[in-house]
Order: structure tokens, then sequence, then C-alpha cells
């Protein structure tokens, strides 16, 4: 659901989200997501890691072709070992949909909404 919000005096219309792993409660908080481009989501959820893993989870996965760049090689055959993702890339919390590797970007950011 989109919805709009004024954030640092403009409005601008993010993406909300309601943490799955529970209902909205008195200790639910409001959190804004978002990159270096501005917000993108604004989630309830009881904590900060709550609330960016519902971010991630939100994320369409890279596709199969992206996954070297992911791991910042030029080919995956998916033998290689011990391999790390490149900054800016991170696992969905969920693992699920397709490859399971999300790219919020490097300059994603959150903080609790007031």
């Amino acid at each position: 659901m989109q919805t709009k919000i004024r954030f640092n005096d403009k409005v601008v219309q993010v993406k909300y989200v309601c943490s799955s792993s529970s209902a909205p409660s008195i200790l639910s908080r409001m959190w804004v997501i978002g990159n270096e481009f501005g917000p993108t989501h604004l989630i309830t959820a009881e904590g900060f890691d709550e609330a960016w893993d519902e971010f991630l989870d939100d994320l369409e996965p890279i596709s199969e072709d992206e996954v070297p760049e992911a791991y910042g090689l030029f080919y995956f055959d998916g033998s290689q070992d011990d391999l790390e993702l490149e900054e800016g890339y991170q696992f969905k919390p969920n693992g699920s949909g397709g490859t399971g590797i999300v790219y919020p970007g490097i300059y994603a950011w959150g903080r609790e909404f007031k």
C-alpha cells in the first residue's frame, strides 16, 4: 500500500509495510527506510532489526544473471566456496524468492519515524 508522509519538510510517497511477525501493538513503532534518493518504505515493527528484515523481504530478488556481480565475479558456476556478497547486496531474511539476494543499495538507511 502506498502512503504519503512528511519527511525533512517534504511530502513523499512511500510503501507502507506492517511487520508480518506480529500485529501492530502498543509496542510497535514506525520506521522509515530509504536510500540515497530518499525514503521508500514506512514500516510498523517493534524494533529496527524487525523493520529492516521486513524491508529486505519486500524487495525483489536479483536475477540469476546478476549473481556473479553480487559476488564480485565475472562468472558463477556454483562451485566456488567461501564467497561473500559485495557491498550493498544482502540475503533476504526468509530466503524466499528466486536467488534470495536483494540489492537495497550501498546507501540504504533507516530510522524511527516520529
